[in-house]
């Protein structure tokens, strides 16, 4: 598995709204900013939202995303108790995902995901987004 940095894109959403999303510049940012703190980035795993683990993990200073799963009907207690963590960590969706609320959890300032940033809702689409990739191909989709 690989991991790249998505570079953003123009367009309008859905809604007919005019989007311009962060790019690889403002993710690079980012992690610059975090360069005293965060060493490497780590994710939940199995796409489980296992939030213990992604505290443990940042008391080791590491940029953490934690993987919200697939099920739809377990994000909004998932969403309101990431809403009550410190600000600063990142969000893995699965592969394919939908339904995601308008707004992603307060406190998120990064996605990874395997999906085309066109597929978020436009207030995701506002968070910088590593493209997580386990191919040439994928990686040349995601550019």
């Amino acid at each position: 598995m690989g991991i790249g940095m998505w570079r953003g894109l123009k367009g309008d959403d859905a809604s007919g709204v005019s989007v311009e999303s962060p790019g690889a510049a403002d993710l690079q940012a980012f992690f610059e900013e975090q360069s005293d703190t965060f060493r490497f980035l780590a994710i939940t795993p199995l796409e489980r939202p296992d939030l213990r683990l992604a505290r443990a993990l940042r008391r080791q200073e590491a940029a953490t995303a934690v993987a919200i799963g697939a099920d739809p009907l377990a994000w909004p207690d998932l969403f309101e108790s990431l809403g009550r963590e410190p600000a600063g960590y990142g969000l893995a969706l699965p592969a394919g995902i939908t339904g995601l609320p308008a707004e992603p959890p307060r406190g998120a300032e990064f996605l990874v995901a395997t999906c085309s940033g066109r597929d978020l809702p436009a207030a995701w689409r506002r968070l910088p987004l590593i493209a997580q990739v386990c191919s040439v191909d994928e990686a040349e989709q995601a550019l």
